[in-house]
Formats: structure tokens, sequence, C-alpha cells
């Protein structure tokens, strides 16, 4: 299993560079009294939506990752969380809304679990995917659907006790490019191919996952966030250096 590296505790962000980006690692098991504070920052659209869920697991992992990316957001924007405006586009990605968005400030948020992630790039494109390691039910099915048949074959050829990591790594890494060309999990999984491995970053080329061909290449960088967590971050035509940090909520 994959064996977190350290990443600092931090309640304030720190600068955000140009040629960064950040990562945050945040924990979705708070106290009630954090979770009350948390809810009190979302806007009115946003409880409704958590109260459209039946179950309380996934309304308080929304209701956490959401008034997280909103207090990150508002730290970053040095506004009141409460302030920021979200939208949604077509694909459900979200973004900053009205005058907000000239402030070229990218964001994309994953959870699995009992942990968020949340990247944030000036300037560029981001997405990022997370997976705890567990289970995969139909892997090799999955594999043969959506993988190219390169990544299929390192998948199916690992040993029992690695292949569902390696399916995880890839599955990250993919999820990852194409939530940062923002075309969601409809583009074309098998169109690239991503190295499967622990903390592996480089260059994909994607120009085959995205509408009509055009050239696109994405920054790929493999996360442990967290001890049987697995992530990916990738940043669209541009290296960014990851930095990454847990949110002390």
């Amino acid at each position: 299993m994959p064996t977190n590296h350290p990443w600092p505790p931090l309640a304030i962000p720190p600068e955000l560079a140009t040629d960064d980006v950040h990562v945050w690692a945040v924990p979705l098991d708070v106290p009630e009294q954090t979770y009350n504070s948390l809810l009190a920052t979302l806007a009115s659209d946003e409880r409704e939506r958590a109260n459209d869920f039946h179950f309380d697991d996934p309304r308080r992992r929304y209701v956490i990752a959401r008034s997280t990316l909103r207090k990150l957001l508002g730290a970053y924007l040095k506004m009141s969380p409460t302030l920021i405006n979200l939208m949604i586009d077509e694909n459900q990605k979200p973004h900053l809304a009205s005058k907000q968005a000239t402030a070229d400030l990218h964001f994309n948020v994953s959870h699995t679990g009992g942990l968020a992630v949340i990247a944030f790039a000036l300037g560029c494109q981001v997405g990022i995917d997370v997976e705890q390691v567990r289970e995969v039910g139909h892997l090799e099915q999955i594999a043969r659907r959506f993988f190219h048949p390169s990544e299929t074959a390192v998948v199916l050829a690992a040993p029992a006790i690695a292949r569902t990591l390696a399916f995880l790594r890839c599955w990250t890494g993919k999820e990852a490019i194409l939530k940062a060309l923002g075309t969601g999990i409809v583009g074309n999984l098998a169109g690239f191919q991503v190295p499967i491995g622990d903390e592996w970053q480089g260059w994909i080329g994607c120009s085959a996952a995205v509408p009509h061909g055009r050239q696109s290449r994405c920054w790929l960088e493999q996360l442990t966030p967290r001890d049987d967590y697995v992530a990916a971050i990738a940043c669209v035509e541009s290296k960014r250096l990851v930095r990454n940090y847990v949110f002390a909520l």
C-alpha cells in the first residue's frame, strides 16, 4: 500500500506563485461544531443540494469539501468565503463567476472515502482526482474497456497484491487529465497513456482526448495524500511545482 509523504498542516494558504500548483488534503471527519460552522459558509443553492442527499455520510462529505473550497478560495482571493460566486460548466466543473474570474485562479476538487483533495493554480487549467485504495470490482473488464491497451497490459501483468494499486494509479492519472481539459469522464480515456508508478511526474500528450483533436498536453504528477489513498494532479500546457498541504480545519 502507498505510504504518505508528510504534507504540512496549514490553516492559511501561503502565497500562490504563478509557477506553482497548491494541493490541499482535507480530512472529511470533523467535530459537529466544526461541521456546523462550515455549513454556515455555503450559498443557498449549495445548502439545497446538501439537503437532497438521502444519507448523512455523503451529505457531510459534500458540505465539508464544498465549504473548505470556499474557505480556501476566500483566503487566496482575500475576501469572505460567503461572497465567493461559483458556477458549474456543462461538464459539471466548478469555476469562479463574475468579477472574481478575472483573478485567473483555477481550481478542482475530488473526494473519496474520508478525504478530499483540492488543487489551485494561477493562469492554468487544473484537474485532480483521488481514490481510496480498495478492492475494485470487475477490474479487468473496466481496464480492457477504458484503458489504452498498453496500460491494460501493465495493470493485468502486475502481481495480484499490486494490481489494484496499479489500476487506481492509472485511473486517477486519466481522470485528473480529463478534468483539467474540461471534458470530464466523457473524454476519450483510451486516447492517451499515463505511466503507472508511485510519485511519477512528466508530460502527457492528450490531443486525442479533446474535441476536434486540438493539440494539448498536460503536466501530470502522481501523489500520495494519505496512507492508502492515491491521487494525481494535471496542469494543462504548464509545468508546475506541486506544493502539498493538509488543511487544518
